[in-house]
This record gives C-alpha cells, sequence and structure tokens, in this order.
C-alpha cells in the first residue's frame, strides 16, 4: 500500500492494477502510515484532519484516529475516537497497536480488532 493523492492505493508488485482504497475527495484530510494486516486482507491506517473532532479542536499537524478497511475498500471503520493524536498503526495478530499521546504523553496503545469478517457496513 502506499500514499496516493492523500489516500491509499494498491497495485500488483509489476505496477499494474493501481486502485485506490481510501480517498480524501478534496475534503482536505490525509491517509498516513497504512499497514496490511497479517492474513493481507485488512489495512490498518492514520488519520490527518478527517474527523470533524480533529478539525475543530485537534493539532492541524497531528494524526487523528486509527481506522481499518478491507483491501478492496470496503468496510471503512475507526477503531479509535479521542482528541489526541493516534499514529503509526501496526497489527499483531487480532489487535492493532498504535502511538497515542491520549495520557499527555506518547505512548504505545493497542486495540483489539472483533473479527472484521463478520462486521457488516
Amino acid at each position: 500500500a502506499e500514499i496516493f493523492g492523500g489516500g491509499i492505493a494498491r497495485m500488483r508488485p509489476d505496477g499494474t492494477d493501481l486502485r485506490e482504497i481510501v480517498a480524501e475527495k478534496g475534503h482536505g484530510w490525509s491517509a498516513l502510515t497504512p499497514r496490511f494486516s497479517p492474513c493481507g486482507r485488512f489495512i490498518a491506517y492514520a488519520t490527518l484532519m478527517k474527523s470533524s473532532e480533529s478539525r475543530a479542536f485537534g493539532n492541524p499537524g497531528d494524526a487523528d484516529d486509527i481506522w481499518v478497511i478491507r483491501t478492496d475498500g470496503s468496510l471503512d471503520m475507526r477503531l479509535t475516537d479521542d482528541l489526541s493524536a493516534e499514529s503509526w498503526p501496526a497489527w499483531a495478530k487480532d489487535r492493532v497497536f498504535f502511538l497515542s499521546t491520549r495520557d499527555g504523553a506518547a505512548n504505545i496503545y493497542s486495540v483489539h480488532v472483533k473479527p472484521l469478517e463478520d462486521a457488516s457496513e
């Protein structure tokens, strides 16, 4: 996965079949640091200025939340909902670890991701 104009796209190793998975579509936010799940079917990513709370109260330079999306672009699910900066997601089995300043200093937190195959939109 790579950052593509503020969003996330994927392509085959030979450079063909470029597909946009997450797109900001001119709304002024960005998707950052995408990471594939161990099974390869999901991507966790951080956002910058995506939530209305972040736009109203957050620091413009800080990532705001962690999201997970299927690699086909469906089921874009927000994992965190906090005014603190949350960034750098990383997978470990069924957990997403991330950096957050929610307690005033940068620390590593994790969220158990429920079975995404059973989630509905």
